[in-house]
């Protein structure tokens, strides 16, 4: 598989998970979709940066990828559950600044869980 399919791939899973978590979120709520421009761009990045990583890397091992995928799936799926949590209760709090600190550094430690399932999986196999 070429490095450009990986990129490809890593650019495919950023814009799904954005666009999956924006129609879960429209859906769940029944609010319309909303659109920005540079936020939803940002968070395309924000989602595919671990996997350039690997892509750049040329890592082409299926546990890199999968563990991305699963903690990638997990954060973004707890942040579709907090703000339909957050819609839901009439909750007048505001914004979970944790929540958005965690996603702020998430491409920093998922893309390290990523070369750490790497590694260990070169130094089984």
């Amino acid at each position: 598989m070429s490095r450009l399919r990986l990129v490809l791939y890593a650019l495919g899973i950023g814009a799904g998970g954005v666009a999956f978590t924006k129609l879960g979120f429209a859906g769940l709520t029944g609010r319309p979709l909303n659109f920005s421009f540079t936020v939803d761009l940002l968070q395309m990045v924000i989602v595919a940066i671990p996997f350039l990583v690997l892509a750049m890397g040329g890592v082409r091992a299926r546990l890199p990828w999968l563990t991305g995928l699963a903690l990638t799936a997990a954060l973004w799926g707890y942040f579709l559950f907090e703000g339909v949590r957050y819609q839901w209760s009439g909750d007048t709090s505001g914004a979970n600044i944790g929540l958005g600190v965690i996603m702020l550094a998430s491409p920093l430690l998922i893309s390290f869980a990523c070369i750490a399932a790497y590694v260990i999986e070169r130094r089984r196999g």
